[in-house]
């Protein structure tokens, strides 16, 4: 488990994702009751923006280790980007119901305040 895990932070810091996805699985399949294999997998999914799934296995690391304060970090840390996710596609749902209203150079410059979408 150890050594996928190790594996998993290496494909992580040269810029490989998905095979560091694909280690952690295997630590985690290895030894599911360490709590780093969680954090591993936990940052392997940070890596390829799937902030929800990154928290579920950061939470259940610190299931396993509940003062682990790398693993507090990342769960909040995913919190923090799942809201400003969710703040995000309100913010569009509401500009999408109101664009009849909206002349374009404003609508373009609220979607840009949000990065969510740049100006021509």
């Amino acid at each position: 488990a150890r050594i996928a895990a190790n594996m998993a932070a290496c494909y992580l810091s040269s810029g490989s994702p998905s095979l560091a996805l694909e280690a952690a699985q295997r630590s985690v399949k290895l030894d599911p009751t360490w709590a780093k294999a969680r954090y591993r997998l936990g940052t392997a999914r940070v890596a390829l923006g799937q902030h929800q799934l990154a928290l579920d296995a950061f939470e259940q690391g610190l299931g396993l280790a509940p003062n682990d304060a790398a693993l507090r970090k990342q769960a909040s840390a995913c919190l923090e980007k799942l809201r400003q996710q969710q703040l995000a596609a309100d913010i569009v749902r509401q500009a999408q119901h109101h664009s009849d209203k909206v002349d374009a150079p404003q609508r373009d410059r609220a979607f840009e305040t949000t990065g969510l979408y740049k100006a021509g």
